[in-house]
């Protein structure tokens, strides 16, 4: 499986080759690949959509142009309809207006979209996903590595424990770390490799997450980083 983030370091390089070669070729929230096709391939097999992505893809018309749904053959990963990281930051009825949100986006996702193949994401998986990234977040700091204020993982940290769970081999681009400090700096690695959009500050940790690749990296033998 080739794991593909947006970062913009992609454009330094010409992995789209190699990624395309991988029987799954993973991508996330709709990162275009026409005309960037030399740094990050043309093929999607699988695609992860945050609930900002769900939305539009069932609130904008068909012929609006908004949405690119891939091939036919792509399946689409939902992974926030159960997401415990988030609680912590929201009172008990907005949970439960986030949950009937999310059942109800469902049923409309199938209902405009039977043919398409959709994997949600178990809430036992999200569950310990997020548990070992709080887990690993008090070590590095107690390690001294730094101080880490994101409010929750991002999409890629499921997808790549997933994908660890069922590929042989995992390899990962694009998912070199966006750094605030680089938000003013003209000539700094862009957070998307397609645009000029930056992060909601502190929003996600991704010192946090890199260091967690690493380790990902180092004990696993079939998961490769590619910067």
């Amino acid at each position: 499986c080739a794991v593909v983030g947006n970062s913009g370091a992609l454009l330094y390089r010409q992995y789209g080759v190699d990624i395309d070669a991988h029987a799954v070729v993973y991508r996330f929230n709709q990162a275009p690949v026409e005309g960037y096709e030399r740094h990050v391939g043309a093929r999607t097999t699988m695609e992860s959509l945050n609930s900002a992505w769900m939305k539009q893809l069932l609130e904008a018309p068909r012929s609006a142009g908004r949405w690119n749904w891939r091939k036919p053959e792509t399946a689409l990963v939902i992974f926030e309809m159960f997401d415990p990281a988030s609680m912590k930051f929201k009172t008990r009825d907005q949970i439960a207006m986030k949950d009937k949100w999310w059942k109800k986006s469902y049923e409309r996702l199938r209902a405009r979209h039977p043919d398409k193949s959709v994997v949600v994401l178990s809430p036992r998986f999200m569950a310990w996903a997020t548990a070992l990234y709080a887990r690993l977040k008090l070590r590095f700091q107690k390690l001294g590595l730094g101080v880490y204020s994101g409010e929750k993982p991002m999409s890629g940290f499921y997808a790549i424990l997933w994908t660890l769970q069922v590929c042989d081999r995992v390899d990962l681009y694009g998912f070199t770390p966006y750094r605030d400090e680089d938000r003013t700096e003209a000539l700094a690695t862009r957070y998307h490799y397609f645009d000029s959009a930056v992060p909601r500050a502190h929003s996600h940790s991704f010192d946090l997450t890199s260091h967690i690749y690493k380790l990902l990296a180092h004990r696993f033998h079939h998961f490769n980083i590619y910067d």
